[in-house]
Order: structure tokens, then sequence, then C-alpha cells
């Protein structure tokens, strides 16, 4: 799993836009301190309210998204990175394969002469030497 990824789960159960759990507790003490209990719940009611607009306002999914194509940003610059490093492999193993083909030529031309050769030999084989027949002069037996 990314790194990224990885990141952004392990702060999702814990925090809400950032905020952990003893800091929402301590928001909330403040705000029945400051405004009352009696109107608390028509505060609360149009916070909710005007964060239910921020999120679903073009500007806020913008941000959402530029915020996302910057956390995945390492990820897909190594990913690219990891592309033109192939593509310089594949280009590296057609040069190979191209200069193969290129010294293979002459070994071919060779192989096609020998053909040729051995189509245009006389058609008879040559007799291999006999067994008992000593070609060497210093052997000689009384």
């Amino acid at each position: 799993m990314p790194d990224g990824y990885r990141h952004a789960l392990e702060m999702a159960p814990m925090s809400l836009l950032g905020i952990g759990p003893l800091e929402l507790v301590f928001i909330l003490l403040v705000a029945i301190i400051l405004i009352g209990p009696r109107d608390l719940g028509r505060v609360a009611r149009s916070a909710g309210q005007v964060l239910r607009r921020i999120y679903r306002s073009e500007a806020w999914q913008a941000l959402t998204q530029m915020s996302r194509s910057l956390r995945n940003l390492p990820d897909t610059l190594a990913r690219e990175a990891e592309l033109d490093e192939l593509t310089d492999i594949q280009r590296t193993a057609a040069s190979v394969k191209e200069d193969l083909v290129r010294d293979m030529d002459p070994l071919r031309q060779d192989i096609r002469a020998l053909d040729e050769s051995i189509e245009h030999a006389p058609s008879s084989p040559v007799p291999p030497p006999h067994p008992n027949t000593s070609t060497d002069s210093s052997d000689t037996t009384p």
C-alpha cells in the first residue's frame, strides 16, 4: 500500500477535519461556556448548514482535489521515473537486438555458402581407412 494511503488511513479513525477527540471536547466546552446551553442547538444547526454549503461548493471540491494531487505527487513522480527507466531499458534492448542482427548477417552468409558447397560436393563419400591397415612406418613386426 502506498505511503500516502497508509497515512490517510492512520489519520481517519481518530480525526475529523484534523481535529482529534480531545480537541473536539475542548471546542464543545468553550462553545457551551460562550454560547450557553440554550442557544447551542440553534448555533450548531446553523454551523452545520454553513459547513454543508462549504463542502458542496466547487471551490472546496477543487481544493480537496488539489490536495489529493499534491499528496500523491511523490508516488506519481516515482512511477514516471520508473517508466522513464523502463523506456531507456527498451531502447538499449532494441539497440542490442539491431547489433546482433547486423552481426548475424555475415554468419548467415557463411552458412549459406557452406550449404551451397555441400550441395555441390561429390556424391560418393570417401571410404574410411581400414582398421587393420597401419600407416605408421616405424611399427614393423617380424
